[in-house]
C-alpha cells in the first residue's frame, strides 16, 4: 500500500519500483541510472521494461517481514509515466497468512531470489524491547554530541523482524527535537535504527541520521512537552519497508522508504561485517 497525492492511504494495492538488478548490480529507475549511460532524453526506458514484465495474467511473489507471504496477480496494465501502478494487482495470501494491515508495505519481485534464511518472525514489540531500543537510540544520539534521554525521544515506529536464523532485529525510526542557541530556531534530528539481538545480547547494526532545523514563528510556536514540531527545513522521513534476501549467502538486506516534501525514494542497506551500509538510493518520484 502507498500514500496517494493527498497524503492519505490508498484503498488499492499500489506497486512502486524500488530498484532494478542489472548483471547483479543495483540500478535506479531512470535511463542514466538503469543503463549506466548519460542519456537523459526520451521516454524512461524503465517503463518499457515494466510494461513487458507486469502484464496480466502474470503473478509475482510477495514477501513480508523477510519471508514469502503470497502472490500479486496482475489484473490490468496501467503503467504511466510516474511508474506507479495503482489498482493493477490483486493480493493473494498463501494459506495460513493473514491479510496486510491497512497501510502496510511489502516487497514483490520478478526473476530469481535467494531462499529465505529464516521462518516468519514478525510481531509486536514488548516493553523490554521498546526500552532497549530507546536506550540504543539515546546512545546513538550521544555519539553525535546530542544529549537525548530515552524519555525525551519520540518513537515514531518500531518493528520486529529477523535478518537470518537466530538474529532478531528491532527496526524503527525516532525524532529528537531541541532548542538551539540561536533565537527561535530548533534542531530536528531523525534517526533510523536497527538493533540486532543474538542469544540475548543486543547491538546496533544500522544508524542513519537526518538533521534539519525549524524556525519558531507565531504560526509554528515552540511545542508543548511530548509534541513534535513540523516545518523542517530539509524534510526527510526515512521508514523501514522490509528486509529481503537480496544478496545470496548474506544476511537480509534492509529496505527503507524516504518521504520528502513532495517526493519519495527508496534506500537499500547491505550487511558489511557487523553493521549495515547504504548501497543505493533511488526510484520513487514526485508525489
Amino acid at each position: 500500500m502507498e500514500r496517494n497525492a493527498a497524503g492519505h492511504m490508498s484503498s488499492l494495492p499500489t506497486l512502486s519500483p524500488i530498484a532494478f538488478l542489472v548483471n547483479g548490480e543495483i540500478r535506479g529507475c531512470y535511463s542514466d541510472q538503469l543503463h549506466g549511460s548519460s542519456r537523459n532524453n526520451g521516454e524512461d526506458q524503465a517503463i518499457e521494461q515494466l510494461i513487458r514484465a507486469y502484464t496480466p495474467p502474470k503473478h509475482y511473489p510477495v514477501w513480508w517481514r523477510g519471508t514469502p507471504w503470497g502472490q500479486a496477480l496482475a489484473v490490468k496494465p496501467c503503467i504511466d509515466n510516474s511508474i506507479s501502478m495503482e489498482g493493477c494487482f490483486h493480493l493473494r495470501p498463501d494459506p495460513g497468512q493473514r491479510a496486510f494491515p491497512n497501510g502496510s508495505l511489502a516487497i514483490s519481485y520478478t526473476g530469481s531470489v535467494s531462499a529465505p534464511t529464516h521462518g516468519l518472525a514478525h510481531g509486536g514489540v514488548n516493553e523490554k524491547e521498546r526500552t532497549v531500543f530507546l536506550e540504543f537510540a539515546s546512545s546513538a544520539y550521544a555519539r553525535h554530541h546530542i544529549h537525548a534521554a530515552s524519555r525525551g525521544i519520540h518513537l515514531e515506529a518500531i518493528w520486529k523482524s529477523q535478518l537470518q536464523t537466530g538474529h532478531d532485529v528491532l527496526i524503527g525510526n525516532t525524532v529528537f527535537q531541541y532548542a538551539l542557541k540561536e533565537k527561535d530556531v530548533w534542531a530536528s534530528v531523525r534517526l533510523v535504527l536497527a538493533v540486532e539481538e543474538i542469544e540475548g545480547k543486543y547491538s546496533a547494526v544500522l544508524t542513519e541520521f537526518h538533521r534539519s532545523t525549524i524556525n519558531i514563528t507565531a504560526e509554528n510556536p515552540a511545542p508543548r512537552p511530548g509534541a513534535i514540531l513540523r516545518g523542517e527545513s530539509e524534510y526527510d522521513v526515512e521508514e523501514f519497508v522490509d528486509n529481503f534476501p537480496l544478496f545470496t549467502g548474506e544476511s537480509d538486506a534492509i529496505v527503507t522508504e524516504h518521504r520528502y516534501d513532495e517526493a519519495a525514494a527508496y534506500s537499500i542497506y547491505r550487511r558489511r561485517g557487523d553493521h549495515y551500509e547504504r548501497v543505493y538510493t533511488g526510484c520513487g518520484g514526485s508525489e
